[in-house]
């Protein structure tokens, strides 16, 4: 009985590190699109600077990357507990480009992926274990 006890508090013990993992883990993914240019295997649409109209590094520079990267470096983790985990961007652009507008693509970076819902599975697989 003692030792059900003692297995019992730590699993609660893991449940309240679970949400913070996971979110780590979807702020990590939702990061490296800005590294492989697309979102869940979809590349973004090119940008007119690296099709010959651009000079210098601008015209080899990542899309949405910008000179100070401000866009990638907004990602932050807003909440995460067992009910709900949410990865937001502090960017006043951030939507501009995530939802894309009239004159705008959309260049989704953040969003209900599937690979990271995988990643999170393998996650809660290893931490069953």
């Amino acid at each position: 009985m003692k030792n059900l006890k003692k297995n019992n508090l730590a699993i609660k013990d893991r449940l309240k590190t679970i949400p913070n993992d996971i979110a780590i883990l979807a702020k990590s993914h939702f990061d490296g699109n800005f590294t492989r240019q697309g979102f869940d295997g979809v590349k973004w649409q090119e940008v007119q600077r690296r099709m010959g109209k651009g000079k210098g590094r601008d015209a080899t520079r990542a899309i949405l990357s910008g000179k100070t990267k401000t866009l990638a470096k907004s990602i932050y983790i807003k909440s995460a507990s067992l009910k709900r985990i949410v990865i937001a961007s502090s960017s006043k652009y951030g939507a501009i480009h995530n939802y894309g507008t009239n004159k705008i693509p959309q260049r989704k970076f953040l969003g209900n992926s599937q690979v990271l819902n995988k990643k999170i599975l393998n996650l809660l697989n290893k931490i069953m274990k």
